[in-house]
């Protein structure tokens, strides 16, 4: 699971138009500081295996403020109902 947290963490993100940053912002950052966004970058750039990618993500995202909190809960969520109705994550189809 917490492989594909941090694979869609990577990849299902959306652009916040009033950014000067050019990277995509997780749904879960949208509204946040470049801080925490760099933070956050700082975490998914590390040369780390994806587990240890989504544990670092989920002891951040537990710091922050509870609106990110909640909005990273329904992430989670939803990742879980995908990788329910689709099975297993690209991911792990890579790693096979």
């Amino acid at each position: 699971m917490m492989k594909i947290v941090a694979l869609v963490c990577m990849l299902a993100v959306v652009v916040a138009s009033e950014e000067v940053d050019i990277r995509p912002t997780p749904v879960f950052l949208v509204g946040a500081s470049n801080g925490i966004k760099k933070a956050f970058y700082d975490i998914i750039s590390k040369d780390w295996t994806s587990e240890q990618k989504g544990k670092a993500i989920d002891d951040f995202v537990a710091k922050l403020d509870s609106k990110f909190q909640a909005a990273y809960a329904k992430f989670k969520q939803d990742i879980a109902v995908i990788k329910a109705k689709y099975g297993q994550s690209v991911d792990d189809q890579v790693n096979t």
